[in-house]
């Protein structure tokens, strides 16, 4: 049964592909034939599985495929364990398309075996779009390597599910999560291509708000980030974008908040996740983005202008802005600050370094947005430092209403 339903699903394929082809030669659709993408199919193996890859999974955010390693609480001696795909950072995660009725994970988890949850990742299960973090489930990954049931009595057909990364990302590699295999439920079950990469696409880089620090309660009381509850995430799922984001918590543009070099975000820029990938470069090409997000500048209040000068700052900003259109020469830049204070400190230069981009690149390449959300506290920590969800969201809203005034993109409807 199964080889006859791999037998029909390929001719169809192969009929859609030649028609596909037939009109671009003729040109009734202006589509070439090159553009159009082969449909694949995914099948379980012996085993009833189906390994994951950078084929039939589509990784979001930064990522690939690279070593992970294991952690034993017991002996604490951290070993090689294989290679899988990776998402690392804050909101990233993967995506896949399946047929069937519902869909089980083996996802790999680096503290999975450590006994308290606080030290454990999470991730949103997002199917068949429906993104709210109100709606989804979460799981919480209790092993190193462990089936999950993400998806289950779907009506037959095809689905989609996404898994996003709710924590940040970690120096001692103990964030590491990956994606391993997969089980379709449902007779004769399978995988197809991944989803596309959506039309609008943000990146935004940042700090512990753009981890979404203490936006996470755990059952013991403690908390933890969460980045698909930031203003970046809200404006992505507002725009229905996809999101990428470079942020660690401390740091800052050109130091951290101890006043000091640590691993300044500027550094992460041509890189996957120099914690976990080394030196491995990010290919600019996977993912061009439309908006940059800037949220730097908190931390770097603590050494500016004690250890560092604000001309030192501006021009650092300047440099920083200079490289991102580089990489993305269509791109709209905005800088923002102030949902901790910094007004009367940096704020300035940063303003300055935008006259400066706009001056350089034309008018409206880049605009500053002062975030006001004093007084809005709901966060889960009682006094806690950082932004609350509804500072968040508001934050995200002020991003929106510049967008829409001063740009094409607009909230989907």
């Amino acid at each position: 049964m199964k080889s006859i339903k791999r037998i029909l699903c390929l001719t169809v394929a192969a009929l859609l592909l030649f028609s596909a082809a037939g009109c671009a030669n003729t040109g009734t659709d202006g589509v070439s034939s090159e553009e159009v993408e082969e449909e694949k199919f995914f099948y379980h193996d012996e085993n009833g599985q189906i390994v994951a890859t950078l084929e039939n999974t589509r990784l979001l955010g930064r990522g690939g495929t690279s070593v992970f390693r294991k952690y034993d609480s017991e002996t604490e001696i951290t070993t090689r364990y294989y290679d899988v795909p990776q998402f690392n950072w804050p909101a990233s995660g993967f995506e896949v398309t399946f047929v069937g009725t519902g869909l089980e994970v083996q996802l790999a988890s680096a503290n999975g075996n450590k006994k308290d949850e606080s030290s454990h990742a999470f991730l949103y299960v997002i199917i068949d779009g429906q993104d709210d973090p109100d709606k989804c489930e979460i799981l919480e990954l209790k092993e190193i390597a462990g089936w999950y049931t993400v998806a289950k009595d779907l009506t037959p057909g095809t689905h989609t599910a996404k898994l996003i990364r709710k924590n940040s990302n970690d120096a001692d590699g103990a964030s590491q999560t990956g994606v391993i295999a997969y089980k379709v439920l449902g007779e004769n079950g399978y995988m197809t291509n991944p989803p596309k990469l959506k039309n609008i696409r943000v990146e935004a880089f940042g700090d512990s708000i753009t981890c979404g620090d203490e936006l996470f309660r755990h059952s013991d009381g403690s908390t933890t980030s969460d980045g698909w509850r930031t203003y970046a995430a809200y404006v992505a799922r507002q725009l229905d974008a996809e999101l990428n984001v470079v942020a660690i918590s401390g740091n800052g543009l050109i130091c951290s908040l101890f006043g000091t070099e640590l691993f300044e975000i500027p550094d992460q820029f041509d890189y996957v996740d120099k914690f976990h990938f080394s030196n491995d470069k990010w290919d600019f090409s996977k993912y061009q983005a439309n908006i940059v997000l800037i949220n730097l500048g908190t931390n770097d209040c603590a050494g500016v202008p004690n250890n560092f000068t604000y001309e030192q700052f501006e021009d650092a900003y300047v440099d920083f802005c200079t490289r991102i259109k580089t990489a993305y020469p269509d791109c709209v830049i905005v800088a923002l600050l102030g949902m901790m204070d910094g007004r009367g400190k940096v704020w300035p230069s940063i303003e300055n370094a935008a006259a400066r981009i706009n001056k350089q690149y034309g008018s409206g390449t880049m605009y500053t947005l002062w975030l006001e959300v004093a007084g809005i506290s709901d966060s889960p920590v009682q006094g806690g430092a950082h932004p609350s969800i509804a500072a968040q969201e508001k934050a995200g809203e002020m991003i929106l209403d510049l967008l829409e005034a001063n740009t094409e993109f607009r909230r989907k409807q």
